[in-house]
């Protein structure tokens, strides 16, 4: 991974796990982070690819807070925010400081009702 992109991976896993957010790792052709809030839901996700992170906002926090999505797309750059066939929403992620815009929109929403 770019070192930009490592930073970003590691600023999103500190700030879930200070909130107390469970991390888990994901292997595959790519490897990811999965994210648990403190009930158990599992909320968010990343893919880890050389040159971006694949932010996941997965359906049990989009049903949690309906405004997700549109927080999203208002915060970050065009054609950088879409929905995937399961009806998630993902942010493509380029540096350390859109992960840091990300976290600026995403933690003051959480917990998710």
């Amino acid at each position: 991974m770019d070192e930009t992109i490592t930073l970003a991976h590691e600023r999103l896993s500190a700030a879930f796990r200070q909130i107390g957010y469970a991390l888990g790792e994901t292997t595959g052709v790519i490897d990811g982070v999965t994210v648990h809030d403190r009930t158990g839901r599992y909320v968010f996700a990343w893919q880890k690819n050389p040159h971006h992170l694949l932010f996941y906002l997965r359906l049990p926090a989009l049903q949690a807070k309906s405004t997700l999505r549109q927080k999203a797309l208002g915060r970050h750059p065009e054609g950088q925010v879409n929905k995937n066939p399961a009806g998630e929403t993902t942010i493509t992620l380029y540096s350390d400081g859109e992960a840091e815009l990300l976290l600026a929109w995403l933690l003051p929403m959480l917990p998710l009702p």
